[in-house]
């Protein structure tokens, strides 16, 4: 699920509800899809099932000409990050992985909240790794952050460490592309 605070999708890219997307390279929209006009207070949520209980980090690839935007996660409604605060560069387009720590996660199902932090960031995909850093991943896997199509209905998964969606028996990356 997500809130938003306009109706429309300011990004006009890949979907037609109020989630603001936008394409990762105007010139080549093959290079993907991410969230972006973003305002403090918006938010999405994803269903999501912790492989093992362990210590996680996460790393966060984002872009902002902001000063102090980013995004702070919770599992549950708890807070598991401080505010992860977006590298500040020229543009919307300079994307850059900002690593924070999460803490102890229990397995099984559970719901992560994306929650945006100050205005006008970006962001591409989200990874947790096991451990202190994103040096090796385990668990929950890199992610683009786009919410489903039809995000009641949709359910995120995890197999041999992949993240993606099942909507009706049918697996999709979290662009929306069909994954075989």
């Amino acid at each position: 699920s997500f809130y938003d605070k306009s109706s429309d999708n300011e990004g006009g890219f890949y979907r037609k509800d109020a989630v603001d997307i936008v394409v990762l390279d105007s010139a080549d929209a093959s290079k993907g899809h991410a969230v972006g006009h973003t305002n403090a207070g918006e938010w999405l949520e994803y269903t999501v099932n912790v492989a093992k209980a362990a210590t996680y980090s996460v790393e966060v690839q984002m872009a902002t000409a902001s000063e102090n935007a980013g995004v702070q996660l919770f599992i549950d409604d708890k807070a598991v990050s401080d505010t992860i605060i977006a590298t500040q560069g020229e543009d919307w387009s300079s994307y850059s992985a900002v690593q924070a720590k999460v803490g102890e996660l229990s397995a099984g199902e559970h719901v992560l909240k994306m929650l945006i932090v100050g205005n006008y960031v970006n962001i591409d995909w989200l990874e947790f790794c096991e451990g202190d850093k994103c040096e090796q991943t385990t668990g929950l896997h890199a992610t683009r952050v786009m919410p489903t199509t039809a995000p009641a209905a949709a359910r995120l998964r995890v197999k041999d460490n992949k993240l993606f969606v099942e909507k009706n028996g049918l697996r999709f990356d979290l662009t929306g592309h069909r994954i075989k």
